[in-house]
Order: C-alpha cells, then sequence, then structure tokens
C-alpha cells in the first residue's frame, strides 16, 4: 500500500480515505516497493503452536466486542452474556485497564466457560498487567482472562472466531482446557504464554 509492505498481522486503517490509509502502529513496515524490485527489511511473524486448524469455509463462533468506557458498571456486558457467545473481547484503556464495575460480568462470564480476552484501544504497545487495582490487568488475569498482547482489537477478534469454529478445537477445549486455553494465548502474545505456561 502506497510502495510499503505490512504484516497482515500488524497492518491497522489509520485514515478513512488516503492511500497511505494501512500502517502498522509500533512496527512499521517489513519492506517496500521500488521500481526495480521488492525490498524486504524483515521476515514474516511466524508462530508454530503445534496445533494446525484447516481452512474453514464459514466462521461460526460469537465473538462480540465490548469496549469499556469511564465509569462502566458492566451492563453491556451483561447483555451480551445473555447471548452466550463463545468468547468476548473486551477493549480496556491504555495498558488495557478497565473499571472496576466491569469485573463482576468479566468473572461471570470466565465462570461459565467463556473466554475473556482484554485487548487495548491504544494503536501501538501492549497489554499488561503492570499495576494492581480493581479493574486492572492483574485482577483481569487473575480472574482468568486472557490478554492480546499487541494483537488489535479486531485481529484478536478474527483469531478467536477462527479458532472457535474449528471441531478440532472444540474438542481440545473439553480434553485438555489448559493446553488450549494456552494455544490460545501464544497466538495472542507469546511471551506473556512463556511467562504463564513455560
Amino acid at each position: 500500500m502506497n510502495g510499503e509492505i505490512h504484516a497482515a498481522s500488524r497492518a491497522q486503517l489509520t485514515h478513512t480515505n488516503k492511500a497511505s490509509a494501512l500502517a502498522s502502529p509500533g512496527w512499521g513496515p517489513v519492506g517496500y516497493v521500488d521500481r526495480d524490485n521488492v525490498y524486504f527489511r524483515c521476515g514474516a511473524l511466524e508462530l508454530d503452536t503445534g496445533l494446525n486448524f484447516p481452512m474453514l469455509k464459514k466462521l461460526t463462533a460469537k465473538v462480540p466486542v465490548v469496549k469499556a468506557m469511564c465509569g462502566d458498571d458492566g451492563a453491556l456486558l451483561e447483555m451480551v452474556l445473555e447471548k452466550e457467545p463463545d468468547a468476548i473481547i473486551v477493549e480496556g484503556f491504555g495498558r488495557g485497564n478497565l473499571p472496576a464495575g466491569m469485573m463482576p460480568a468479566i468473572k461471570k462470564a470466565v465462570k461459565k466457560g467463556i473466554f475473556v480476552v482484554i485487548s487495548t484501544r491504544a494503536s501501538s504497545g501492549r497489554v499488561l498487567d503492570s499495576t494492581v487495582f480493581p479493574g486492572s490487568v492483574a485482577q483481569c488475569l487473575e480472574s482468568g482472562c486472557l490478554l492480546a498482547g499487541e494483537t488489535t482489537t479486531a485481529k484478536a477478534r478474527l483469531l478467536l472466531m477462527y479458532v472457535l469454529s474449528q471441531k478440532e478445537a472444540i474438542q481440545l477445549k473439553k480434553e485438555d482446557p489448559e493446553r488450549f486455553f494456552a494455544y490460545v494465548q501464544e497466538c495472542l502474545d507469546p511471551v506473556l504464554t512463556n511467562r504463564l505456561f513455560g
């Protein structure tokens, strides 16, 4: 796009109309196109999680997104839970922290066996449990949430829709929930996976 090559896993739409609308905040392009050649500055991002699922004709998993707002009391999250989603992406502030009022609904979702992934509204940087207070990412981790790391909200949603639409994945989730949890976290943030499951 506009002579730049971006990794699909990091590219974001940053403008509604410009030719340079795609960018990779915090990462930059992996290469560029010049008149005579295509130049790569680095290789593709690769994950080897040991689980390879086939391509699907249709994504069937229900994965809604709930954006946190100041003073959020979790009412919207409660309404989403009534629809019995397969997973929920909760987009937090900065590092991913949330209003404390959302925590009861998040804990309820996890208790029901629904994956809750915490992402950030920021265009670059990663979700991390850097502080502890009611609604913090640390509390979300303690409650059983996954962290999106540097994966954007939209990409985390697509990833979960893809994985949770697989029959093999659902079977693994039943047979070995910890391995499946670690697999999904690995796809979202390999660094955090090493810390939690390494």
